[in-house]
């Protein structure tokens, strides 16, 4: 009778065993598929602040360039009255003009030159 006793308790905790075993890969399978979805989530929240950032610099740099290309736009516009200032001082005193030249002329041959 002993001996029955024995060999049933031994069965009931080769049963339990079996039983943690199957709890215990169940909980395995649980816990990979959860830090899966986990590991996914995250990538996906990246790629998402990638792709956000990505756009915001691609807007500024859009945004600079059209400032850059207004800027640039002003300066030529700028530049062209000057000259056309400058071609009708030229134009209404001719010989002041020369003169001026001349001046500009020697002065930048004395700064030049060499001793």
């Amino acid at each position: 009778m002993a001996e029955n006793r024995i060999a049933e308790d031994a069965a009931d905790v080769a049963a339990d065993l079996a039983a943690l075993k199957s709890d215990i890969a169940r909980l395995t399978a649980t816990v990979a598929a959860l830090v899966e979805q986990e590991t996914t989530a995250a990538a996906d929240h990246v790629r998402s602040r990638v792709r956000s950032a990505t756009e915001a610099a691609e807007a500024k740099a859009e945004q600079l360039k059209e400032s850059g290309k207004a800027a640039f736009g002003e300066a030529q516009a700028r530049a062209a009255g000057a000259v056309g200032d400058v071609s009708t001082a030229i134009e209404r005193n001719p010989i002041a003009a020369v003169a001026i030249a001349a001046g500009l002329g020697l002065l930048v041959g004395l700064f030049t030159r060499r001793d």
